[in-house]
């Protein structure tokens, strides 16, 4: 059932424009495996996301012949084999009844198949999860305690690679151990879980001494992480601490290490510092104890409200959002049996029955004790709270184990004091602590369609979405966040609109929207840039040289940019693409002889003469060459029929002007240009 429903969805995506879509961190882990598949097994740059999604996804992409559907298959089939595993742990812990009803629970649980369905780790993470519960539950550890600990010690360190708090969980195991065995032989055990967990950060450890001169484990995003959860701006989830500054790779192209987002270019831009990736992480530590020193009651309280969003009915998105997806692809799960509720309730009756039970149960406590209080020490998304699913799942088992119980046994007053849990754990969740607004959902799936079919080259589809978004955007109608988070956002949606605009033709409207997009982020430097590409093509050039200004480009620079601009729409045969290209490059240095050349040949082949005299006139007035000037001349009249002014302009060039290779070039075209009616 579990891996019917997910390949259900993902057929459902498969056909969408959403599939092949991938931003912020799929996007980075997609090319980053790229790499390595490439080549880069061991690489160059240090780790700012963690390792072990990337490799294991170079690793499928190889095995699928680079397919990202095979890939997401796998995903699903990872997801259906984590559910199994819970059901059958719930089954040993409880009973098969309720191990049934866990596993339906697990196998349609919306975010399940949602995470399974995108190129980020939660798939992998949960079935370590589940593969380290099942190993508690269910491994003989009177009789093979360091067999098995080897086991959990090697999905502890391998999920650490991943998410580095996953090496906490070792302290949890080390007392399981001690509650389950007599200490000569807990010992043994809790040193084999720590050194299978040690010898699987060795690889990462040394490869950043190497490379850094630096001890960094797993990954150098510990100050960072902390500094969004915890310093002057946070709010529970992630918030852009850095605003629109964008990263300065010191090798451009390069996504290994995910270092494109650690902050470092801010540190930068801003603040004139240029550290290393373990410094970095130092200086946002120390920014973060700074401010938690001197504002301890507020840090408390954003504590209790990270754990209050750990239980919260609503999902609070990063990367992706479940509800745009399901917006655009139906259901991923079935509406409110599906949702996080059922396991958060029955999860949190369950905390309570599992103190009183074995050391597995109490293991299964801890577990998610140290999962949500190493979250809540930085900050709650859907991702970070899906880790503790499978704990709560177990821990649910017992809440329905104990109502099974209680209800074979006629105790009354145990199901009262389980239905007074379940009315105290309901209002935990259903407290509103995440904003919903149905025309913010409409907003964000029309600006998540629209990027999509951009993507996908599907311009006018594209035009359609975002013109959407941005109306409503423009309204004044959204319920919006407050922070340089939200405006980064909003930025980048009417950024992708003015790219349809300018794609479609309208470079016009194309310009007006860069400058909304540059309002809303001003550090942003290639949307700047953009903007300045734009203003030049539509001859702004006091609009076009500021906006340049702020994005640190010369016109040298801005115009070799608008180059490639004019080759790209020349590619795709977009001629209006080419000529504000072309224009756009004259705007900012009229004296440039290529630019001058291109839109004069442009316009003649188009049959658009006049224009092409008055570019003629403009290129005399702006130093063109003569001979080059009176070549384009006998090229223009040619072309139009003219045969006797073809003539004399051609009498017009003196031997060495005849000799020169960009006369002879334009002269060449004279026969091959189409002759137009005089």
């Amino acid at each position: 059932m579990t891996l019917a429903w997910r390949l259900f969805a993902l057929a459902r995506l498969a056909g969408s424009p959403f599939m092949g879509d991938l931003d912020a961190d799929a996007a980075i882990y997609w090319a980053w495996s790229g790499e390595i598949r490439a080549g880069a097994w061991v690489g160059t740059q240090p780790f700012f996301l963690g390792a072990l999604y990337p490799y294991v996804l170079a690793i499928l992409r190889e095995l699928t012949a680079d397919s990202l559907r095979a890939v997401l298959t796998v995903q699903c089939m990872l997801g259906a084999l984590a559910v199994t595993l819970l059901t059958d742990t719930a089954r040993r812990l409880t009973s098969a009844p309720v191990g049934l009803v866990i596993g339906v629970l697990l196998g349609l649980l919306t975010m399940g198949a949602f995470f399974d369905l995108l190129v980020l780790m939660e798939s992998l993470l949960f079935l370590l999860s589940a593969l380290v519960l099942w190993c508690v539950v269910a491994w003989d550890w009177q009789r093979r305690p360091a067999l098995g600990a080897l086991i959990v010690g090697a999905c502890l360190g391998l999920a650490a690679q991943g998410r580095a708090t996953h090496v906490l969980v070792l302290l949890p195991f080390v007392g399981f151990l001690f509650a389950t065995l007599e200490r000569r032989r807990a010992l043994p055990a809790a040193l084999v879980a720590a050194a299978i967990v040690l010898a699987l950060a060795l690889p990462t450890t040394i490869r950043h001494r190497l490379l850094l001169h630096e001890w960094i484990p797993y990954t150098y995003s510990l100050g960072f992480n902390a500094y969004v959860g915890n310093g002057p701006d946070a709010n529970g989830s992630y918030v852009l601490i850095t605003g629109s500054v964008e990263d300065e790779s010191s090798i451009p192209g390069r996504d290994e290490g995910g270092t494109k987002g650690d902050g470092r270019a801010y540190l930068r831009q801003i603040e004139g510092l240029d550290l290393s990736p373990g410094q970095s992480s130092q200086h946002w530590l120390q920014r973060t104890f700074d401010f938690v020193r001197r504002n301890p009651v507020l840090t408390v309280r954003r504590f209790l409200d990270k754990l209050a969003l750990l239980v919260n009915h609503r999902e609070v998105p990063q990367v992706e959002n479940v509800a745009v997806m399901e917006h655009a692809l139906g259901p991923l799960g079935p509406p409110g049996f599906g949702s996080f509720v059922p396991l958060g309730v029955l999860g949190m009756i369950g905390m309570a029955l599992a103190f009183r039970r074995t050391p597995r149960e109490r293991f299964v406590l801890a577990l998610l004790a140290t999962l949500a209080l190493a979250t809540a020490a930085f900050f709650v998304t859907d991702r970070y709270r899906h880790q503790l699913v499978p704990a709560l799942a177990l821990l649910a088992a017992l809440a329905l184990q104990a109502v099974r119980d209680a209800v074979r046994r006629g105790d009354r007053g145990l199901l009262v004091r389980i239905a007074l849990g379940a009315l105290v754990a309901g209002a935990l969740t259903a407290l509103p602590r995440v904003p919903f607004d149905p025309l913010h959902l409409a907003w964000e799936a029309d600006a998540s369609l629209g990027i999509a079919h951009l993507k996908r080259g599907e311009d006018a589809a594209a035009l359609a979405a975002l013109r959407r978004a941005v109306a409503l955007d423009r309204s004044g109608r959204l319920q919006r966040a407050e922070g340089s988070s939200a405006q980064v956002v909003r930025a980048s949606v009417y950024e992708n609109l003015a790219v349809a605009e300018r794609r479609t033709g309208d470079w016009s409207a194309a310009l007006a929207t860069y400058r909304d997009a540059a309002r809303l982020a001003p550090d942003a430097r290639s949307l700047q840039l953009e903007y300045g590409k734009t203003a030049a093509a539509m001859r702004q050039p006091e609009e076009a040289r500021a906006a340049l200004a702020a994005a640190g480009v010369t016109e040298a620079q801005a115009a070799e940019a608008l180059f490639a601009d004019a080759s790209q729409a020349q590619a795709r045969e977009d001629g209006a693409g080419l000529e504000a290209a072309l224009r756009g490059i004259l705007t900012l240095r009229p004296d440039d002889e290529r630019a001058q050349v291109a839109l004069i040949r442009t316009l003649i082949q188009s049959a658009r003469f006049e224009e092409a005299a008055a570019e003629l006139e403009f290129a005399r007035q702006a130093g063109l060459d003569a001979g080059v000037l009176a070549a384009h001349q006998v090229l223009l009249a040619a072309t139009r029929g003219d045969a006797a002014s073809a003539a004399l302009w051609r009498a017009r060039l003196t031997p060495s002007a005849a000799n020169d290779p960009r006369v002879v070039a334009t002269l060449a075209m004279v026969p091959l240009a189409p002759r137009a009616t005089p």
